[in-house]
């Protein structure tokens, strides 16, 4: 874990030398250099000194995050301030159309309804899914089960979210 936290270390290291490479190149090289040949010396200082410290920095930072959030622990119970898998699958099981208020109509399996997450009340573009039990507003883009549902409509986090489903 030490050797994941070291490598994420060095990559933003590299990833903040080659800003300040870039930025450095910019005012001693690039402000002497006329305006119409500055693109070519701009791409050797990409080729040939940006690039390299910068290549694959980014990948490596976001794999050791999520190798490091693979070693934390699961969740024992819902009592001690902690879920389980079970109670997550219980929470997604709540259908999402008892969740919403308001009027919906059905149209060929799928609900439709008014958007509770803004402010256009012109036309129905929340729709609701009931065989995957799932929605999407086609104005605003929210979309997903009844747990963003609940984190969405309550202004609450995961934990928070899957509580209230399971004890509703």
């Amino acid at each position: 874990m030490k050797n994941l936290k070291a490598q994420i270390k060095k990559a933003r290291e590299d990833l903040n030398r080659a800003e300040n490479l870039r930025v450095e190149f910019n005012n001693k090289v690039l402000s002497r250099i006329p305006m119409e040949d500055r693109w070519f010396a701009s791409m050797v200082r990409d080729i040939l000194f940006v690039e390299p410290l910068k290549e694959g920095r980014e990948r490596l930072i976001k794999r050791n995050y999520f190798i490091l959030s693979s070693f934390k622990p699961r969740p024992a119970s819902i009592k001690d301030n902690r879920i389980t898998d079970e109670d997550i699958d219980r929470a997604r099981e709540v259908p999402v159309e008892s969740l919403y208020h308001g009027t919906l109509t059905q149209r060929n399996g799928i609900l439709v309804g008014l958007c509770c997450f803004h402010q256009d009340k012109r036309r129905p573009n929340f729709t609701i899914y009931k065989n995957s039990n799932r929605f999407l507003c086609f104005s605003c883009g929210e979309a997903g089960d009844s747990i963003s549902f609940v984190m969405k409509r309550d202004n609450c986090n995961f934990l928070t979210a899957v509580k209230t489903l399971v004890n509703k």
